[in-house]
Order: structure tokens, then C-alpha cells, then sequence
């Protein structure tokens, strides 16, 4: 299936992976589950605390975003769609048909009632997008629907800074690699520049979650104020995600999620000692 609106990720989390411990112990306590690029429409994202209770997830949104993907990994040979052009010719007709046809239940597995939740604006879409053909094509597909959505990827989205400011919408990009950091970074500090809503993903488990502080320590010694390049890696993806009034900062009435540090939490030679989630430390350094 190319198409799997329906599939929720919180339903399938799993608490005992060997990727939570990881996560926790690199000072992260909130994830957007998401599926992944290889379906047009991968299904609907989850936000989740993570936890070292199992007896339950604490869950912030069991249903926050669709996934759709414009990503080179949705474009193959040996099945539709081949290009990225068809991508958004399949993903238009599905939302036509929607449109168009009558309401019933459909005679697959799949009902399809996220893509109705996304038309009929009860779901936004995040759409996987890196370069600056499939970012244009996210804006256009957008545009063309009268839809506020998430960029997420977004490697070339700096070249179209102009329309991502005209349409308000966010991008949420990938983590700066060690391997070429400036270069990524330059291109992060550019859309900040443009009054762009700017955040970064962690792209577990593919990705060292250490990655998040180096890209907000990159936009740091680019000029961008420590309190600013903080904000891309705890404030700014709450509020993307919608669940700010909960995580993302240190307030009064909010969760009691932080992280303490043996120093400055840019220097990437301080080390983690302690994280809390809801006020229960999840992770604690020997000694």
C-alpha cells in the first residue's frame, strides 16, 4: 500500500525499544513518532512522552499530523508513483475523490479517514521534503489545497525562504551531521534570518541524537543568540507540534520536563547527568 492514512503510530510505540533509553539519556523526553518516507501517505504521527514506566505512555497528541512524503524515497521503479510529479497527481486524485465522491466506507482495509481528517481540516499535513523541487512541489500541493502544513527535512528550503514566509509555513529540519555541519548550519541561521519558524529533528534511530545540540551549538557560532539556538531544539518543536502549553520551556504550570547539565548545555562537553519527566528523574548518572 502506498496510501496507509490510517495507520496511527502511537498504537504500535514501542516503550521497551533500546532507542527510548538512548533518547532519554541524550536529554530528549518528547518525539513526534512518525512513519516513515517510503509511502505517499505513511499514516498519522504520535506525540509521546518517553518514560522509563512502562505501565503507561504518556501521550500529548495520539493523533497530531498526517504524513504525507515527497521524499526521493516514496519515487520507485517497480511501482507507482515513478516521479515526483505523478506523487502529486495520485496525492491530488485522492483528495478529489474524497471531494467529490459520496461518504461511504470503502471496501479496503484502509478507510482512508485520515485523508478525510486532512481535507476536512481536522488533521494538518507533515510533509516529507528535502530538495528544492520536492519543496516547491510541498508548497504548490499546499497552495492548491488551502492547507497549513509542516515542512520536515527541508535541506534546500533556504532557496525558497520568499514562499515559506508567504504561506507561514514551519520547517522542521534535519539534524546538522558532523561531516558537513557548516554548510547545513548556514542554511538554518538563512531561514532564521527570514523570519522562517525554524526547528530541528533527531531522525532516531537513523541518527545520533547528539545531533540535536550540534545543530544548535552550529547556529550559535553562526551568531544566532544561545537563547534563540536553544529554543530550535525545545521550545520552537512544541509549539510546532502544537503541545507547547505543556513541554518545551521551564514555566510555571507546565510539565516538569528539563535536563541538567554539568555546564553550559551548548558545550557539547558537558555531560548529561540528570533528565526528569513529570518530575520523576528517568535518567540519573552513576555518581
Amino acid at each position: 500500500e502506498v496510501i496507509t492514512s490510517d495507520l496511527i503510530t502511537g498504537a504500535v510505540f514501542d516503550p521497551y525499544s533500546p532507542e527510548v533509553k538512548l533518547a532519554l539519556e541524550s536529554g530528549i523526553t518528547t518525539v513526534n513518532f512518525v512513519p516513515r518516507n517510503e509511502n505517499l501517505v505513511g499514516g498519522i504521527s504520535s506525540v509521546l512522552k518517553l518514560s522509563t514506566d512502562f505501565s503507561s505512555i504518556p501521550i500529548l497528541k495520539m493523533q497530531s499530523f498526517l504524513k504525507i512524503s515527497f521524499n526521493g524515497e516514496v519515487i520507485r521503479s517497480d511501482r507507482t508513483p515513478t516521479s515526483l510529479m505523478g506523487a502529486e497527481k495520485w496525492l491530488s486524485m485522492e483528495m478529489e475523490a474524497i471531494k467529490t465522491g459520496p461518504e461511504q466506507d470503502r471496501e479496503n482495509i484502509f478507510q482512508q479517514k485520515g485523508l478525510q481528517n486532512l481535507f476536512n481540516g481536522d488533521l494538518p499535513p507533515m510533509i516529507a521534503a528535502s530538495s528544492l523541487a520536492e519543496i516547491n512541489t510541498a508548497l504548490e500541493w499546499l497552495d492548491k489545497w488551502g492547507m497549513k502544513g509542516v515542512i520536515v527535512g527541508g535541506e534546500e528550503a533556504h532557496l525558497l525562504g520568499h514562499l515559506l514566509k508567504e504561506q507561514n509555513v514551519p520547517v522542521l529540519l534535519s539534524p546538522i551531521l558532523p561531516s558537513y555541519p557548516e554548510k547545513l548550519a548556514k542554511n538554518a541561521a538563512h531561514l532564521m534570518k527570514q523570519g522562517i519558524t525554524v526547528a530541528f529533528v533527531s531522525h532516531m534511530p537513523e541518527a545520533d541524537p547528539i545531533s540535536l545540540r550540534l545543530s544548535a551549538l552550529m547556529l550559535y557560532h553562526l551568531g544566532v543568540s544561545q537563547e534563540e539556538a536553544l529554543k530550535t531544539i525545545t521550545f520552537t518543536p512544541a509549539q510546532i507540534l502544537g503541545v507547547a502549553e505543556s513541554v518545551g520551556s521551564i514555566e510555571e504550570g507546565k510539565d516538569a520536563d528539563f535536563v541538567v547539565l554539568e555546564g553550559e548545555p551548548l558545550d557539547l562537553g558537558s555531560r548529561i547527568v540528570a533528565v526528569y519527566v513529570n518530575g520523576h528523574a528517568v535518567f540519573a548518572k552513576e555518581n
